[in-house]
C-alpha cells in the first residue's frame, strides 16, 4: 500500500542466476531457429529442442522441430 513496493523480490544473486537463464533459452532458441532455416535435423537439434522445451514446455515450434527429426529418423531406419 501507500509507497510499499509489491511484486517480486529477488537478490542479486538470483537475479543474475534469472539473466544467464533467461540468456541460455534465448540463445538455444536462436540457434535452433537457425538451423531450422537450414533444413538440419541431427542429434545436435534434438538436444536443443530438449533444452528449449525444459525451459518453456509450450514452444510448439521446437515440438514440431522434434516430431521432424523423430519422422526423419524412422525413414532413416
Amino acid at each position: 500500500m501507500h509507497g510499499v513496493r509489491r511484486g517480486l523480490r529477488m537478490s542479486e544473486s538470483q537475479r543474475k542466476e534469472a539473466l544467464a537463464k533467461c540468456k541460455r533459452f534465448q540463445e538455444n532458441t536462436e540457434a535452433l531457429m537457425k538451423r531450422r532455416e537450414e533444413g538440419e535435423l541431427s542429434e545436435t537439434v534434438f538436444k536443443l529442442t530438449t533444452d528449449v522445451l525444459f525451459e518453456n514446455a509450450e514452444f510448439y515450434t521446437a515440438w514440431n522441430i522434434r516430431r521432424e527429426y523423430v519422422m526423419q529418423s524412422r525413414e532413416e531406419e
